[in-house]
């Protein structure tokens, strides 16, 4: 499962068939929610029966979703004029 995040500038549209759309003024993000990996391996032992299973080989084991339940989005504002080409490629993408 994923979330799709669209910010864009007041007055801009996101949709790239509008007559208002720019794509200098619209940043689209992804985020994966849910990650997929093997289930824990650890083995718990039964208080009650005193009984622990068997480890389980890493083939054997089920993959399981884990849920993320948080997102972190970070919008800086800032008033003074930047030069997009002096920034790194990694932070000039995201520039409106």
């Amino acid at each position: 499962m994923w979330a799709y995040i669209y910010l864009f500038k007041a007055g801009f549209s996101p949709d790239p068939s509008s007559p208002q759309f720019r794509k200098d003024s619209v940043i689209q993000l992804k985020y994966e929610l849910v990650k997929f990996f093997p289930e824990s391996k650890t083995a718990k032992k039964n208080l009650i029966t005193g009984e622990q299973p068997e480890l389980k080989d890493i083939k054997e084991r089920k993959i399981v979703g884990h849920w993320k339940n948080n997102i972190t989005l970070t919008l800086v504002v800032d008033t003074q004029p930047v030069q997009i080409s002096s920034l790194a490629p990694q932070m000039a993408k995201h520039m409106l």
